[in-house]
């Protein structure tokens, strides 16, 4: 019984110490976007990171073909009985969501390389 109590100590210990040297390795960047007049804020572990994060979120809420069919999906049984967030329901509820996300966000990506005064990166 000790043993097993000791184990299970131990084991958390580890966890936890895995867990927070994972959490340490990269900073939490602030990413900001502009793009067809619209903006949005995102965060990731490192520039890249919160590059894809700010373009994902933009795409979910500001795309107007995305923003078409989700409209059209919330007003059916199934989009209505969703209590996910919007990209949530987007990217893994609504039927093709998470492909036109995925195809927006390379869309978004072009456009930043393309234009790198739309997107601000802060990383502390």
């Amino acid at each position: 019984m000790i043993a097993s109590r000791f184990r299970s100590i131990a084991l958390l210990c580890v966890m936890v110490v895995a867990l927070l040297a994972c959490k340490g390795s990269k900073p939490t960047c602030k990413a900001s976007l502009t793009w067809e007049g619209k903006s949005f804020e995102g965060t990731g572990k490192g520039d890249p990171e919160a590059k894809e994060s700010v373009c994902l979120g933009w795409c979910a809420h500001h795309d107007p073909e995305i923003d078409s069919k989700y409209t059209a999906w919330k007003s059916t049984p199934k989009g209505q009985a969703s209590k996910d967030s919007r990209f949530g329901d987007i990217y893994s509820w609504m039927p093709g969501g998470k492909a036109m996300l995925l195809a927006c966000k390379e869309r978004c990506q072009r456009h930043i390389n393309s234009d790198p005064s739309a997107v601000k990166v802060s990383c502390p």
